[in-house]
């Protein structure tokens, strides 16, 4: 009578074989989830942080309030966009910027500025 065997058998191994690749697919498809969300919020912090930029620009007075577009030259696939109207309440002025990334992901920002009065409106522009 053979003695008490040692080892696993062949279907024991088989059989952990498929539980560890089943397992390792599963943690595959949640590292490629997280990457995927890493790159989107990645893309939202620049966009974020290049409409901060122009509307600084637009508050100091370098960005004038009226409707205009460009890029952002050092952020390759990045451009924004601007639209000054009026507001409902007297003496304000509507701002909606609008940040593209290279996916055509949208970022914006709406806000109220004072409208400029005739005296700080430089000749040949339109308040």
């Amino acid at each position: 009578m053979p003695g008490p065997s040692r080892g696993f058998t062949l279907v024991e191994l088989l059989v952990a074989t498929v539980l560890l690749a089943v397992g390792l697919a599963g943690v595959q498809a949640a590292v490629a989830s997280c990457m995927g969300a890493l790159g989107r919020a990645d893309g939202y912090r620049t966009a974020s942080l290049l409409a901060e930029q122009k509307m600084s620009e637009l508050w100091t007075g370098q960005l004038p309030p009226q409707t205009a577009e460009g890029d952002f030259p050092d952020y390759e696939g990045y451009r924004w966009s601007l639209v000054v109207s009026d507001s409902e309440q007297e003496g304000l002025q509507d701002v909606l910027l609008t940040v593209v990334g290279p996916d055509e992901r949208q970022f914006q920002v709406a806000t109220l500025i004072l409208a400029p009065t005739a005296a700080q409106t430089p000749a040949g522009e339109a308040p």
